[in-house]
């Protein structure tokens, strides 16, 4: 009988070929594969550190790219991608630039955005034996570098009152009060209250106010007083307190302690430094003068009646500094209440001197966030204050005396929360050289 076996022999060996092709494929993808697959995790984290490195040198040094440029292909370049053209290939890019590829949601400013790519070739082992001898990866990276800026507190506007909310929950005040008995508050610019409650700006009968820069009130209004114009309800977004740099003014701009000093006569005269008594806490109540400098008030301020308070040195009846004078003053205070009660004159004014250090000029009262303490300021004897009166976790009340009183603030007042009350006037006017300016604060983000 013929034996019908003869021919299968040979096909065993065929299977083994196509068999151990098979699993040189395999091992090519298991192998290979997570090669390639590590490599490009390990590009997109260089990538994301890469751009980042270049941010922040961007908001560092906002007018050289150049040294953006190269902080980030430093980076990349310390993480292993060192773009010499061959195993890698290494781009940092403003997105301005027409070699990019920022890919942006419309409404974006491409100026505030950074891109770094990274294309790599991962040799292959077993891969190559079926014709591919490397693998290619291609990623990116995008991050919004937005440096620090220059620029008016809450938009400019005279008085503000930064509580988002409503009253409660511990804090007993409406975001913005005005009350008393016929007070007249005349404003040079706006208000601004970043309230969304239903109430944020209450005004009450017989108080007026006129606000030549309008009332913005991003909650809603009760409006019983005579309020001119009436206030805008529902006027925007929230403005966070954090969108801005504080003063560079704390415990350390106070290295020793300060002094007063009686010359005879019911004149006094302070140097700056710390004060760790309630200011000024000396009798009988005289006049007291105010060398130049940082007031470092570590338990308060209360100055009662009888006082005259004064920065003008000179005499010459300009007290803020802007006549070039050595003049001008800071109070920090970290802890306490402030009380500038009537019956004193004050004459105060902030360091306004060009060329004076931009986180401290223009500032003529900081109650820093950690203090929440009330400030108040009442009317009298024609007071004049100049400067920005900082205090974003206070109640701040402002009392406009007598009938016959007026109390002048050359300012920007923020508080927490704001009353306004009293029966006299008050005049708020605003100018942006005799105030501070902040600075937005920067902004550096992955953005994919």
């Amino acid at each position: 009988m013929q034996d019908n076996h003869t021919h299968d022999r040979g096909q065993a060996l065929i299977l083994i070929v196509f068999g151990m092709v098979g699993l040189i494929g395999a091992a090519a993808l298991a192998l290979d594969g997570g090669s390639a697959y590590s490599d490009r995790r390990h590009a997109q984290n260089a990538a994301d550190t890469a751009v980042l490195a270049a941010g922040l040198t961007r908001i560092r040094q906002p007018t050289s790219w150049p040294a953006a440029e190269s902080a980030g292909l430093a980076r990349a370049a310390d993480n292993g991608y060192d773009n010499n053209g061959t195993s890698n290939v290494v781009h940092v890019y403003q997105c301005t630039d027409p070699s990019s590829t920022c890919a942006l949601p419309v409404g974006e400013d491409p100026n505030f955005f950074v891109q770094a790519t990274i294309t790599s070739h991962v040799p292959t082992y077993f891969a190559r034996i079926v014709g591919m001898p490397e693998m290619t990866n291609a990623v990116e990276a995008l991050a919004r570098s937005i440096p620090a800026s220059p620029t008016p507190w809450y938009n400019g506007n005279a008085l503000v009152a930064i509580m988002p909310g409503c009253k409660g929950g511990g804090w007993p005040n409406d975001p913005f009060t005005l009350s008393g008995n016929s007070v007249s508050l005349v404003l040079g610019t706006g208000v601004f209250v970043n309230s969304d409650c239903a109430n944020a700006f209450t005004s009450e009968t017989n108080s007026t106010m006129d606000a030549v820069g309008g009332i913005c009130v991003i909650g809603g209004a009760v409006n019983n007083g005579a309020v001119n114009p009436p206030p805008t309800e529902n006027c925007g977004s929230q403005i966070d307190f954090q969108a801005y740099t504080l003063p560079s003014i704390d415990a350390s701009s106070c290295p020793t302690n300060g002094q007063i000093y009686n010359m005879g006569g019911g004149d006094y005269v302070a140097t700056p430094g710390n004060f760790n008594t309630s200011f000024p806490d000396v009798s009988p109540a005289g006049t007291l003068k105010l060398q130049k400098g940082i007031y470092c008030l570590n338990n308060g301020l209360s100055l009662s009646s009888g006082w005259t308070v004064t920065t003008d040195l000179d005499g010459n009846g300009i007290f803020d500094g802007t006549d070039g004078g050595d003049e001008g003053v800071v109070l920090y205070v970290p802890t306490g209440s402030v009380t500038f009660n009537g019956g004193s004159n004050v004459q105060l004014g902030a360091i306004n001197k060009l060329g004076t250090d931009p986180g401290i000029k223009g500032y003529l009262l900081y109650v820093p966030p950690t203090n929440n303490s009330p400030v108040k300021i009442a009317g009298g004897n024609g007071s004049t204050f100049v400067g920005t009166i900082l205090a974003p976790s206070s109640l701040v009340t402002l009392e406009g005396g007598t009938a016959t009183d007026s109390l002048n603030l050359e300012c920007q007042i923020i508080g927490y929360s704001v009353k306004v009350t009293g029966g006299g006037t008050l005049n708020i006017t605003y100018t942006q050289s005799k105030v501070a300016t902040t600075w937005t604060s920067p902004v550096l983000q992955l953005y994919r």
